[in-house]
């Protein structure tokens, strides 16, 4: 399992394993990698756009989606005249809602090896009975 954080200006070096990860299973090298986890912290989701043409190989491939767990998190307020951020948070806030509705009934069925690492992939804050998105 590789577990990756980029921030600020760590994000170049970020992006750089981003794509050399995707390289390397996308192709026909041998990888022992179960699962890899990008966590991204930004200010603005603007930023994410960098990372555009790797979620897109990602995507596209049946193999590397089942692999790869992005963990995306924004942490400047939606500017109140800005159409696309507004937009983009509040999709996501709903897709949250919903998700977490499907979740819900099936948390007492899950047991602990549904859960792990490559089990069900939920908010850990869902677990625990929290209402956060």
């Amino acid at each position: 399992v590789l577990v990756a954080v980029g921030a600020g200006v760590g994000v170049t070096p970020f992006l750089a394993l981003m794509a050399r990860v995707v390289a390397m299973m996308d192709g026909h090298e041998v990888s022992t990698l179960k699962e890899v986890h990008f966590f991204w912290i930004t200010r603005s989701a603007d930023e994410y756009l960098f990372g555009r043409h790797h979620f897109s190989r990602i995507i596209s491939d049946d193999r590397l989606r089942q692999k790869f767990f992005f963990h995306l998190h924004l942490t400047q307020q939606a500017p109140s005249n800005d159409a696309p951020a507004y937009l983009f948070r509040e999709v996501v806030r709903r897709q949250s809602i919903i998700d977490r509705e499907a979740f819900l009934p099936l948390a007492g069925e899950l047991g602990a090896q549904d859960l792990g690492p490559s089990g069900l992939q939920v908010p850990c804050c869902w677990l625990h009975g929290a209402e956060d998105h």
